[in-house]
């Protein structure tokens, strides 16, 4: 057996299988097992069922037109590929209609292939092989581009239309683990960019979830386990860009999303957030670019923990131009959301929309920490909006607060929880529980008030000096420069010293000193004017 590529050494006494198509050149009466003897069409390979280490090429600078749909049991050892061979670009499947590409499988990469789906409502359907669990599936290095059958019926919910769209549903318990979706470039669909779902995982016993099982979280729960969505980029979706509900161990990191929510029509003005999750537990969000978040409805912001989640960290992120703000902390079921940390973020110009705000809280967000941030309030009216009556501790510390000279800024509370709800009639302070403001900097913002459900201690007014006060003609997709762009000249003493803090700040360096925002002055690189200067 040698020479023999990996992929292709026998499985349990079976030699694996390499399956080459080739639009132009194949036959699908040829037995596709040999570059010479391609395969031609989508339908004829998707009545392969394959087995470890099998492999389906595509030749690249061929266009398949139709639906593919794989069947495919590989295993940790010997993954299924689905890939390309040859020379030139990507293989391009173009659908019309339904999933362009349908994943029924354990162990199996897609890879390096072009896919788009004007008529149909998927890109890439991802859907349990089996009961119980299914591991290791992979999309990777994909153009999914122009999916937008949910544009005109409804768009379906959530897991109705998009991109990448991983389903786990069933008569039985069913999961997803080790999903990994990464390096994919994703453009113009609608409704979402990347969907993992699963209706076994549901934390709580409320809504019209026809799947919940759940008790505890020792009992009757079966979230998606270890998913990572990682370095993507993610433009123009008419919805949500990145939605995982219900799971456990999640990351998402290092992706890129510009545009999202960008549909106008009537249909569309619903509730929607660039990045988030629900009813998920032990969630990292990190190192990621949202900008330019519209708001046609609710919300509209760069990131959003919602209902039901525990122990969700959203560290690293650089955020601007998001209408509805940057992060929205929510929770509809009161007593099942705790421990979300916000941390070492950089956002700018966020919260511009007339409902907007920087910072949202929606109902019960329990033991929720908001430090080390920086926020450069350009465009915002508010600081911060708290709809529905808010309880638990919230500490807020060692965070920036800035905005250009001028601007009226201000900390809401709206009693009403629907969208568009007023904005009057209720104090910030009456409307929340335990918010403690302490040792934060403030620059042309007002400090927050005291009294009521709220405590602020030794903030402090200071100007950080930023290296730019107000500025249009800016790079703002240049996220190395708007940190040093935001970084304070002027070393302020005073800020707090926060245990378990991670360690690391925005730039990844080491933590040896307090300080105020996301980035230690002592880290920060000078400008060449400064180093002719020193």
């Amino acid at each position: 057996m040698e020479g023999l590529h990996n992929a292709q050494r026998p499985q349990n006494g079976r030699t694996a299988l390499t399956y080459y198509v080739d639009s132009t050149l194949g036959n699908d009466t040829n037995s596709g097992r040999t570059e010479e003897e391609p395969f031609r069409t989508l339908d004829r390979v998707s009545k392969e069922c394959c087995r470890p280490g099998d492999r389906i090429l595509f030749r690249r600078g061929r266009t398949y037109c139709g639906n593919l749909m794989i069947h495919a049991c590989g295993s940790a050892a010997a993954p299924v590929l689905v890939g390309s061979y040859g020379s030139g670009p990507k293989p391009r499947i173009t659908a019309k209609g339904g999933a362009a590409v349908t994943l029924r499988a354990v162990h199996l990469t897609l890879d390096g292939l072009e896919i788009t789906n004007p008529d149909g409502r998927y890109g890439v359907h991802i859907l349990p092989l089996q009961s119980g669990e299914n591991s290791g599936i992979t999309v990777s290095g994909c153009y999914i581009h122009d999916v937008n059958r949910g544009e005109t019926d409804g768009w379906g919910g959530y897991i109705g239309s998009g991109g990448i769209i991983a389903r786990a549903d069933g008569e039985e318990p069913v999961w997803f683990r080790d999903l990994v979706l990464e390096n994919n470039v994703i453009r113009r669909t609608s409704r979402m960019g990347i969907t993992v779902s699963n209706s076994w995982g549901w934390r709580y016993s409320g809504g019209s979830y026809i799947r919940n099982r759940y008790v505890s979280d020792d009992s009757g729960w079966y979230p998606n386990r270890n998913c990572r969505i990682i370095g993507n980029t993610i433009d123009t979706t008419k919805g949500d860009a990145i939605l995982v509900q219900c799971g456990k161990d999640t990351l998402i990191e290092r992706n890129t999303v510009y545009h999202a929510n960008s549909s106008v029509k009537e249909h569309a003005k619903i509730a929607m957030v660039a990045i988030w999750t629900i009813c998920t537990v032990d969630t990292v969000m990190q190192y990621n670019e949202v900008g330019y978040t519209k708001r046609p409805g609710a919300d509209g912001e760069a990131f959003d923990t919602d209902h039901s989640e525990v122990n969700c960290t959203i560290q690293y992120n650089y955020s601007h131009h998001n209408e509805g703000g940057f992060v929205l902390l929510c929770n509809g079921m009161p007593g099942t959301a705790r421990n979300a940390t916000v941390r070492y973020n950089l956002s700018v110009a966020d919260g511009s929309s007339e409902n907007g705000a920087c910072i949202q809280f929606i109902g019960d967000v329990v033991d929720a920490q908001i430090y080390n941030n920086t926020f450069w309030l350009s465009t915002a009216s508010r600081i911060m909006d708290v709809w529905r009556n808010r309880a638990g501790s919230t500490r807020i510390s060692g965070n920036i607060f800035a905005a250009p000279a001028g601007r009226e800024l201000a900390y809401t509370a709206r009693p009403d929880p629907k969208p568009g709800g007023s904005v009057t009639g209720t104090d910030f302070r009456d409307a929340v529980t335990g918010f403690l403001f302490k040792n934060n900097l403030f620059c042309n913002v007002p400090l927050p008030p005291s009294g009521g459900g709220v405590e602020a201690l030794d903030n402090r007014e200071e100007d950080p000096l930023f290296s730019v006060k107000n500025f249009t003609d800016t790079d703002y997709r240049n996220r190395e420069g708007m940190v040093e762009a935001f970084t304070p000249r002027n070393p302020v003493a005073g800020a707090p010293s926060i245990p378990n803090n991670g360690g690391r700040d925005i730039r990844g360096a080491e933590i040896t000193t307090d300080f105020y925002g996301c980035v230690e002055y002592s880290h920060r690189k000078p400008t060449c004017k400064e180093e002719e200067n020193s």
